[in-house]
């Protein structure tokens, strides 16, 4: 029995679950976030694979490309025999196999980042805890709890220590970079400001540049306020077309949300 060949088999089935496993994790939603052990990371490969393997070989069909079951059985199998024949099909139609594979690999990716910008637009982690981010800053920093509305700005006093001294800062958080253990690593703010004295006689002073970044060994604690954007009602026009102009609007605001993956 020829041991490469099931573990080749193996590998070309669970891989279309692997690059969707990817794919989902390529935006918004780092891996680290998800909090995933190797184990249940594996589990999640193949529980993928199957219906991906299942869908791209109903959607080759429709093609007439389909799949020799019995030479993929004795290929499982690892018998010696099915080397050459194996060769010889690849040899006959490899051009074809390539494109066919690759284009299942492609779907894979592609349904990945399709299902997180989904969940990202309409709030499926907020609702679903199984789709919920184990960190549970990941949605404190940006604003993104159940309770809060939509349309709001992210606001935090960050305390630092730099040089053996505490130091203060303020601004809107822009955005942040994870760590590999899914610790923050680096907190960016725009209108960024720094606390100057104590007490009475403290004050803020403006940070020039566009954005201001903290790193996150350096960060002791942060306190998070969210200013809620009343949305501006028009008050020209007819009032028949408001309705119309509200749907207009609601429709881009949920397409930016899917393409530029907003909070």
């Amino acid at each position: 029995m020829n041991l490469a060949l099931p573990a080749l088999a193996i590998i070309l089935g669970l891989l279309p679950g692997i690059v969707f496993f990817h794919g989902y994790f390529s935006g918004r939603f780092p891996k680290q976030l998800a909090a995933i052990s190797g184990v249940s990371e594996l589990g999640l490969y193949v529980m993928l694979a199957v219906p991906l393997d299942a869908l791209g070989i109903a959607v080759t069909s429709l093609f007439n490309i389909t799949l020799d079951y019995g030479l993929a059985a004795r290929l499982i199998l690892g018998q010696v025999t099915v080397a050459t024949d194996l060769a010889t099909r690849v040899h006959n139609s490899w051009a074809l196999t390539t494109l066919t594979y690759s284009a299942v690999l492609l779907g894979s990716f592609l349904a990945g980042n399709v299902l997180r910008k989904i969940v990202w637009t309409f709030r499926v982690d907020v609702k679903v805890s199984l789709l919920r981010m184990k960190h549970e800053w990941y949605y404190v920093l940006q604003g993104r709890l159940p309770a809060l509305p939509r349309e709001v700005v992210p606001f935090t006093d960050v305390l630092m220590e730099h040089a053996g001294s505490l130091q203060r800062y303020q601004g809107i958080v822009s955005s942040f970079e994870v760590n590999r253990e899914g610790g923050i690593s680096q907190l960016i703010l725009r209108e960024a400001h720094k606390g100057q004295g104590l007490g009475v006689r403290s004050r803020w002073k403006r940070i020039p540049g566009d954005r201001f970044i903290i790193m996150g060994s350096a960060i002791r604690s942060i306190n998070m306020r969210y200013i809620v954007i009343q949305p501006v009602q028009p008050t020209d026009g007819p009032a028949a077309r408001q309705p119309v102009l509200g749907t207009v609007r609601a429709g881009r605001d949920l397409l930016r949300r899917f393409l530029l993956e907003e909070p």
